[in-house]
């Protein structure tokens, strides 16, 4: 499983991406990292031929998804 997410070079182009916004790993964000590889892994295995672009539209730009989740963390404190 994880083989076909290194191969496909957009989603390691968006994984990087959206964990370099992430300055320190916590536990919590480690989950959060976690599971998006799994879910962005799990979509290259059915799309083998996606895009940087088709993850975009998927997932959402990694900026955005990174303020989302800041969002959410912070509302539920």
């Amino acid at each position: 499983m994880e083989l076909v997410y290194m191969r496909n070079n957009c989603a390691k182009k968006y994984y990087k991406i959206l964990r370099e916004l992430f300055l320190n790993v916590n536990y919590m964000n480690g989950r959060f990292l976690t599971n998006l590889k799994f879910n962005l892994t799990e979509y290259v295995k059915e799309n083998p031929g996606c895009t940087y672009e088709e993850l975009v539209e998927v997932f959402g730009r990694p900026e955005e998804v990174f303020c989302e989740y800041r969002s959410e963390e912070h509302t539920s404190e």
